[in-house]
């Protein structure tokens, strides 16, 4: 055992320590933390394991992007015993989710979940908490890219859900009894979190998905309730508002967009959003696929962009190319020429200068390369062991992407243990390289040095390939078995 893994483990050992003597979480504050790392153990029956394989339904209305080839997939709920630090909470809410982050889990245990708490008991909480994300760091051989990308947005100033981590033991008789890697913990984008952000847990949340930019869809509420993906409908009002914005982001004459964006969004923090998102080449995102973010429409009438899903920032989208290529995308140009909102964002002299003044500010503090890998060396160390433990191939793709490791080029991991998917078809840049990389091409970009390359995002490829979890990828072994949780 080398002297990088022993500092990991006697460091993990002394924070759990620490937070054995402090007592369980009982507020978010005392859950979530950029280097926290907490056991947490979900228990199951076979038939509700069974139970929560997606359903793929009938497509209404013909074709859509955001929809798989079957249908719209739904992930149905079934009940857990939830366990993290002492605190047992019986029949907890849980099923899968994720689109490329399930496909490519699908035929191992490391699944990614959503826990919800409240679901069938109102008022009931973990750590203040109505619910929890669990990501199994799909596409990331570091296991850090959300927890790193999260707290850059935070400190760019966008409002950002927190994260910390989880080793997950998984019960299920027949099919998983032990450890099964490493996940990070999301906050939920809920009430709770626009009542911590915002004040008021009030107003309209939507989650677009596979929608290039805000789209006019006509007058008809329910037509906006289905392709925004309306989680909280708020009021007549705030529908409304939605419509409004949709119409000037998408229809409205140039003259009029630029007139009325101000009194829609706050072009500042906006250009922050893009931006933090331009530098992390995060194109599965509003910048490229098109998805992975909340728009909330508060009561006073402001629009706000919310980042989600960020496993694949960093230069990780497959479908736009090598982590390599997407290290040298134009930050000044930032998306796919699909993404009609921000052509027009962009094209504006105004807001133009506004983006690129708050993406030079940003680049030499909040997102510089030194805040980067201080943030990733002080989580290498909380998550070390915890890789180490999962399997051989994670453990490698880990040390070659901590900081002070080996350059060496690194592919993605093999997810959920033996049997898990093959790892995507083209080397990984190391995220230390990738991170100061970044940082020189973006210098280079604003002195007007270089001229990036303007993104272009494919297809995720056929779902159900080789390697992606479904017919023709690889089938799982016998149970899991990996000797009793340390609870």
């Amino acid at each position: 055992m080398n002297a990088r893994i022993r500092f990991c483990r006697w460091f993990a050992f002394l924070a759990c320590a620490v937070a054995a003597a402090a007592g369980p979480p009982r507020t978010p504050a005392d859950f979530f933390g950029l280097a926290r790392i907490w056991d947490v153990r979900l228990a199951l029956s076979a038939d509700d394991w069974q139970s929560m394989e997606p359903v793929e339904s009938a497509r209404d209305g013909g074709p859509r992007p955001d929809q798989p080839p079957g249908g719209k997939r739904e992930y149905p709920w079934a009940k857990a015993r939830f366990e993290c630090e002492g605190v047992v909470l019986s029949n907890v809410a849980v099923r899968f989710k994720g689109n490329s982050s399930f496909m490519m889990s699908r035929r191992g245990l490391k699944r990614p979940f959503r826990i919800d708490f409240d679901r069938d008991a109102p008022g009931r909480a973990f750590a203040g908490l109505g619910g929890l994300m669990l990501g199994n760091n799909a596409n990331d051989p570091s296991q850090m890219h959300e927890a790193l990308a999260y707290a850059a947005f935070a400190r760019a100033g966008v409002p950002a859900p927190r994260t910390a981590f989880v080793r997950l033991h998984l019960e299920v008789p027949g099919i998983a009894d032990g450890y099964v890697g490493l996940y990070t913990a999301v906050e939920p984008v809920d009430g709770r979190f626009l009542k911590a952000r915002f004040g008021s847990h009030d107003g309209l949340l939507a989650k677009p998905e596979r929608m290039p930019g805000p789209r006019y869809f006509g007058e008809d509420w329910e037509t906006y309730a289905e392709r925004f993906e309306v989680k909280r409908a708020g009021n007549k009002a705030d529908r409304r508002r939605l419509i409004d914005f949709a119409r000037l982001a998408d229809r409205a004459p140039e003259t009029e967009f630029a007139e009325r964006l101000g009194s829609f969004v706050d072009v500042g923090e906006l250009s922050r959003f893009v931006a933090v998102n331009a530098w992390l080449a995060n194109m599965d995102s509003l910048l490229g696929t098109g998805h992975n973010h909340y728009l909330h429409v508060a009561p006073d009438g402001r629009v706000r962009f919310i980042p989600w899903d960020l496993n694949e920032a960093f230069g990780g989208h497959p479908g736009a190319g090598p982590a390599s290529q997407q290290l040298g995308f134009d930050v000044l140009h930032p998306h796919a020429p699909s993404i009609r909102f921000l052509d027009r964002f962009l094209a504006h002299p105004d807001f133009a200068r506004r983006y690129r003044d708050e993406l030079t500010r940003l680049a030499t503090n909040a997102l510089s390369s030194d805040r980067f890998l201080s943030d990733a060396r002080s989580v290498a160390a909380a998550i070390g062991p915890a890789v180490e433990d999962e399997s051989k191939l994670a453990r490698a793709n880990f040390h070659r992407n901590a900081p002070g490791e080996t350059n060496a080029a690194v592919r993605g991991p093999r997810l959920g243990g033996p049997g898990g998917p093959v790892p995507p078809p083209f080397a990984t840049v190391p995220l230390p390289d990738w991170i100061r990389g970044r940082e020189r091409e973006v210098a280079a970009q604003l002195a007007g040095e270089k001229t990036g390359t303007r993104p272009r995002v494919g297809g995720p490829g056929r779902p159900g390939g080789p390697g992606m979890g479904g017919p023709g990828g690889p089938r799982p072994r016998s149970p899991q078995r990996l000797g009793p949780p340390p609870f």
